[in-house]
């Protein structure tokens, strides 16, 4: 190595301007090269694995969260799974209820809550992730209009929640809700968005108990008491 290093450096020496001339195309040829390089500042990972969120309308019973994810794991096993013919998906895991443990440090799992699930899917390799994350996605579009859905591939670097997001403020609530409707459906007519949502969710009605605390205390009544059979009441016991 120590023979080749010293005659490629006689050589370069006894030919200076030629070397450095060659040096100087190599520079300009490689800052033209960057702009082939795609702008992404932490590009999807290469790991043979993606995961799809779903979130039902609020209040949906977690009862209700299982059957749909029941359905969806039927679809998987008799479409999506990997043969000695085609790739596909190996093997997958379900969380109902959650959004699954941190699987990677930019896996955060979201908050529980009884109408979300999650799945994460291993894979043969990473070829086959975007067409099988297209066709689930037309298929929950097809038959549960109702489902939000985030199907994604596993990102390097930190999380990134939303690549695109909108921040609307303001005091009214009736309008920010028709000011949000308003951007859902400009984003929805450009080509490559999906999985448009909003982070405050569907209007919801609620029950206000308003307790008379004399009469209850005149009874023996607690507010634990009323709390536990309203409980009792609306969830089981």
């Amino acid at each position: 190595m120590y023979q080749i290093y010293t005659a490629a450096l006689k050589s370069m020496l006894c030919h200076r301007i030629a070397t450095l001339s060659g040096v100087a195309a190599i520079f300009v040829v490689s800052m033209m090269a960057f702009g082939l390089v795609p702008a992404i500042f932490f590009p999807p990972s290469d790991d043979p694995r993606f995961k799809l969120e779903i979130d039902l309308p609020p209040s949906t019973a977690i009862e209700h969260t299982e059957f749909i994810v029941e359905q969806l794991e039927q679809y998987i096993d008799a479409n999506l799974l990997a043969s000695e013919q085609h790739e596909g998906i190996v093997n997958y895991t379900t969380f109902i209820g959650t959004g699954g443990p941190r699987i990677v440090m930019n896996h955060s799992g979201g908050r529980a809550s009884p109408n979300t699930a999650f799945f994460l899917f291993n894979t043969t390799s990473d070829q086959p992730i975007e067409n099988l994350m297209n066709q689930l996605r037309s298929h929950l579009f097809e038959n549960y209009p109702d489902v939000s859905v985030s199907l994604r591939k596993f990102e390097n670097g930190a999380a990134v929640d939303k690549p695109v997001q909108v921040r609307v403020s303001g005091d009214s609530i009736d309008k920010l809700y028709q000011l949000s409707d308003k951007i859902k459906l400009k984003l929805e007519s450009l080509a490559g968005t999906t999985a448009i949502k909003d982070d405050w969710g569907a209007k919801v009605k609620k029950i206000v108990i308003k307790v008379n605390e004399a009469a209850a205390r005149r009874v023996g009544v607690t507010s634990t008491d009323i709390a536990k059979s309203l409980n009792t009441s609306f969830s089981g016991k």
